[in-house]
């Protein structure tokens, strides 16, 4: 637990991700404050970055689809090309092996 205080620290205010450069004007992404005191993915910081193009309504309705609520959101941005690794869990399957259908917003 000690090591997840410690990452929520670091992020905390988006610090971390203004380093990046994910958070500049007119960037791709931006900060969600849907997780906000953890109420939505409390394994997940509260501050979220993620495509400036889906609203936050979009991704609470897409975390119902993942296993225990991870969406994707941001982990790194490359600074030249703005490459980006963004983290998340499988998609959830049902009894009958057949997954369910995920927002197409989130998957952009």
């Amino acid at each position: 637990k000690q090591w997840y205080q410690r990452r929520v620290a670091i992020t905390a205010g988006g610090r971390e991700y203004t380093r990046m450069g994910a958070l500049q004007e007119n960037s791709k992404w931006r900060h969600s404050t849907l997780n906000k005191d953890f109420q939505h993915i409390d394994t997940y910081p509260e501050d979220l970055v993620v495509p400036s193009s889906v609203t936050d309504e979009v991704i609470k309705k897409s975390s119902y689809f993942r296993s225990m609520g991870r969406v994707p959101v941001l982990s790194w941005l490359h600074p030249n090309n703005e490459a980006s690794i963004t983290r998340c869990s499988q998609p959830c399957v049902g009894i009958s092996r057949k997954k369910k259908k995920v927002p197409t917003a989130t998957l952009r």
